[in-house]
């Protein structure tokens, strides 16, 4: 049996549009009332394609218009954080960047048993800070090329 819809609901999405349409109408004119103030015409003004267009970009734009959520700007921020190349790049050069500044004698005012520790150790921290660092700057450089279509070739 097909599915069909019942004349009430077809009466209420009617409402429903006819008031969608009398905001359309309300914006188009507001929108050339503030065009006509900005360029100080003389003349009566009337409601433009454009203005038209907009609204009804404004009100219905013939796609599903989801309602954002506050959280959905922070997710989207620790998500391209941790998934991009930048974001992951960034967070490895903070913490390279300590293994250097501690390889370097960044911790010489800290406990005895971490400066002993560093001071065996130097060399190793200063390696390790410059590997990652140049495996950074590798995988940045590699991601360049690739999203610019010019793979190197080797």
């Amino acid at each position: 049996m097909p599915v069909t819809i019942d004349e009430n609901i077809q009466n209420m999405i009617s409402h429903h549009l006819s008031l969608i349409k009398t905001q359309i109408e309300n914006r188009s004119l507001e929108l050339a009332s503030k065009e006509t103030k900005e360029t100080e015409e003389t003349e009566k003004s009337a409601v433009m394609p454009r203005h038209a267009f907009q609204s009804i970009n404004e009100y219905a734009p013939g796609r599903p218009i989801t309602e954002e959520d506050p959280e959905s700007k922070v997710t989207a921020f620790f998500r391209m954080l941790f998934t991009s190349t930048l974001g992951v790049s960034a967070i490895l050069a903070v913490v390279f960047g300590i293994f250097g500044l501690v390889g370097f004698g960044g911790v010489e005012q800290g406990h005895p048993e971490l400066v002993e520790l560093v001071e065996q150790q130097r060399a190793a921290f200063i390696d390790i800070a410059k590997i990652f660092a140049g495996a950074v700057v590798g995988a940045a450089g590699a991601n360049a090329l690739t999203s610019h279509g010019r793979v190197a070739s080797s």
